[in-house]
């Protein structure tokens, strides 16, 4: 089939099924795409963003959990006259 032949059946396919009288919206497959795709890569850069935050958070925990240990580690070598001499008991 020609591209002119095809052309002239969607056309008469349209004028069937879309009367010139009503108001209708055509839409090019490509734009279609085009705009699937940008939603798709707005939604994965969405969901790289909240697996990154989730990470980070994760980390930081992580390091403040690795602090505290440390410092519990050095508190608990410290004898007693020290650890009043700083306000802390055990």
């Amino acid at each position: 089939m020609s591209y002119m032949r095809f052309r002239q059946q969607v056309e008469s396919q349209l004028v069937a099924n879309f009367p010139p009288e009503e108001e209708t919206i055509l839409v090019d497959y490509n734009d279609v795409i085009y705009h699937g795709r940008r939603l798709q890569a707005q939604e994965m850069g969405r969901l790289i963003g909240l697996a990154w935050r989730g990470l980070t958070n994760r980390l930081e925990v992580l390091k403040r959990v690795r602090h505290n240990r440390r410092t519990m580690a050095m508190v608990s070598q410290m004898d007693n006259h020290l650890l009043k001499d700083i306000g802390i008991s055990r």
